[in-house]
C-alpha cells in the first residue's frame, strides 16, 4: 500500500487552505536555506492538550480524524467539517527502531 501525502488527502478534503499555509512555512524554510523536514500530519493532530500548533507564526488547525490517527484523545473544538472524515493508516518503518520520541508539549 502506498503511503499517501498529507497534501493530497488535504486537497481531496477540501482544505486547500490549509495547504496553502504548509506550503508558505516550506517556502520560508527554503529561503532562509533550511532544510527542515515536518510531519504535517503530527503538526495537524495538535498537542497532546488539544492545544493548535503554531510554526513560522502560522497556527494551524487540530482536526480530530488526525488526532485519531495520532492516537491522541478527540477534542471538542476541532477543525473537522465531516464528522466521517477518514485519514490512511499511518506508515511505519523499521528506519529506527530503538528510537523513542520523546513528548515536548
Amino acid at each position: 500500500m502506498k503511503r499517501e501525502n498529507i497534501k493530497k488527502w488535504l486537497h481531496d478534503n477540501n482544505f486547500d487552505e490549509i495547504i496553502d499555509d504548509i506550503n508558505l512555512v516550506e517556502k520560508k524554510w527554503k529561503e532562509k536555506g533550511k532544510h527542515t523536514r515536518r510531519n504535517w500530519w503530527e503538526v495537524l493532530a495538535g498537542c497532546n492538550n488539544g492545544n493548535a500548533k503554531t510554526i513560522e507564526g502560522i497556527k494551524f488547525p487540530v482536526f480530530n480524524s488526525v488526532r485519531e490517527r495520532e492516537g491522541k484523545e478527540p477534542i471538542e473544538n476541532a477543525y473537522d467539517r465531516d464528522v466521517n472524515l477518514k485519514t490512511p493508516d499511518k506508515w511505519y518503518t523499521n528506519r529506527w527502531p530503538n528510537h523513542k520520541k520523546k513528548d515536548i508539549n
